[in-house]
């Protein structure tokens, strides 16, 4: 049994979480902002370092934490949408895990179009830091209105719209190939999400539950929380109201079908 032991710790400890450069501002970032954001933030990251002590001695639980850290980082969001009071943030109902496990996918729907649309016009986005600590984006303007000496254009990064016809545009074509990738409605893949952390924990007829590539899962967890936390930190420095932001949320509502009667949208 001391022989044991003695393996585990060695395990345990070369599997030790090591953050990125970027991890490590995002956590900067992060101890900025009010809480209860700020510490769900926080618990998504302590969720990833226990994936990484668990993946060799326990590698279900360590993609259970994995899985775990994605659904706090969503958590962060929806607390920043709340305390900045954007419309319909009331519906969004935190304690659901479909929420919170439909939120990164929509953000990735609507990151792809965001990404073609910049690389159709040739704006070559560029986010970053300002002196303050403040995110920023600068993008190189069509040369159709460029004036000289105006070519690039620096801006805060949610304070535009997305129009198609005129109206605000809900990101439908970008969920329905997200749903058309899957093979299923988007509420059967949101609803298929949602069971993952239930089907690590709990037996069913084709036998006890196995994570073949736990490693994998954790890096591709790792990401999404890096993700999310960049959203979290835009959306705390934007403060309320701000157009993407809000008519992110809309779309987002309207694909959970929790969207307010008296929105049109």
């Amino acid at each position: 049994m001391p022989l044991r032991t003695t393996e585990r710790v060695v395990r345990f400890s070369q599997m030790d979480f090591k953050p990125s450069k970027q991890e490590e501002l995002f956590l900067e970032l992060i101890q900025g902002t009010p809480a209860p954001g700020k510490h769900c933030a926080r618990n998504a990251r302590f969720h990833l370092e226990r994936a990484y002590r668990l993946m060799e001695v326990e590698p279900t639980m360590a993609a259970f934490c994995a899985l775990t850290a994605e659904e706090e980082a969503a958590n962060a969001i929806f607390h920043s949408l709340r305390r900045n009071r954007y419309q319909g943030w009331e519906k969004i109902s935190p304690r659901d895990h479909k929420f919170k496990v439909a939120l990164y996918p929509f953000i990735t729907a609507v990151a792809d179009l965001l990404q073609r649309t910049a690389d159709t016009l040739r704006l070559e986005p560029q986010l970053f830091l300002d002196a303050d600590k403040r995110w920023m984006l600068r993008f190189r303007l069509p040369q159709e209105i460029a004036r000289p000496g105006k070519e690039i254009a620096t801006t805060a990064p949610l304070e535009f719209n997305v129009i198609r016809n005129g109206r605000l545009y809900d990101f439908g074509a970008e969920l329905e190939q997200l749903a058309k990738a899957q093979k299923k409605p988007i509420e059967n893949h949101v609803r298929k999400l949602a069971d993952v952390r239930n089907e690590l924990l709990y037996a069913n007829e084709a036998g006890v539950p196995r994570v073949l590539e736990c490693e994998r899962l954790v890096e591709l967890q790792r990401k999404r929380v890096e993700n999310l936390a960049l959203v979290y930190t835009l959306i705390e420095q934007a403060g309320d109201g701000k157009q993407l932001a809000q008519q992110a949320l809309f779309a987002f509502l309207k694909m959970m079908n929790r969207l307010p009667d008296d929105i049109q949208f």
